[in-house]
């Protein structure tokens, strides 16, 4: 088995010995995707027979190892990351939190308020569910938007909703610095909505 598959395989045995709050069929489903995403169909059968053999052995109640060390190494996250969550949020939701990050985000679309390009979708053979934040937002069940004239023309964006969630909450004003500003998504957004501002966006790299 190679690492992505392996990877997988000890985030699933990880849930299932250890986090009592994720239903164990829920924790075999996820890894196995993890899997196939990974282009490695043809290791998901396999992963799925070892997980469900380990669901039903009833292992003696042992303390779970969630040391920041532990976590770490089970979920590729920074040792100091896990510490500072640990703490604020004890080892289980640091754990969880961690497992999540692990999972490939929908794809996300900024409409900018332009009702005409919901309706072009429907004849691109694009399907959309509304976002989880935003009314502006929708995530792309079906279809290539990079293949629509709305996104060769500007009028939607590809942009998770966190990052116009962010741009948003800063509000309006006359002169705004937009310190971390690339690939330019909540720039974009801070200039639609301060067309009169005076706007620096600048980034490191």
């Amino acid at each position: 088995l190679d690492l992505e598959v392996l990877t997988a395989l000890r985030m699933g045995v990880y849930q299932l010995r250890f986090l009592e709050r994720i239903p164990r069929h829920a924790a075999i489903n996820e890894s196995v995707e993890l899997v196939k995403r990974g282009r490695k169909a043809s290791a998901a059968a396999l992963a799925n027979a070892i997980l469900r053999k380990l669901s039903r052995d009833k292992p003696a109640k042992t303390a779970a190892p969630l040391t920041a060390d532990e976590l770490a190494r089970t979920f590729s996250h920074p040792v100091w990351l896990m510490r500072r969550w640990i703490d604020a949020f004890g080892a289980e939701t640091a754990a969880r939190i961690a497992d999540w990050d692990q999972h490939v985000p929908p794809v996300s679309i900024r409409t900018s308020g332009d009702a005409g390009v919901l309706r072009e979708f429907d004849t691109d053979s694009i399907r959309l569910s509304p976002g989880k934040l935003l009314r502006s937002a929708f995530q792309v069940v079906e279809g290539d938007i990079t293949k629509t004239a709305a996104f060769r023309t500007g009028r939607v964006a590809i942009q998770d909703e966190g990052s116009q969630l962010v741009a948003l909450l800063i509000g309006n004003g006359t002169r705004i610095l937009d310190c971390c500003a690339a690939p330019g998504g909540k720039t974009a957004i801070l200039a639609e909505r301060n067309p009169q501002a005076r706007l620096v966006a600048a980034e490191l790299h």
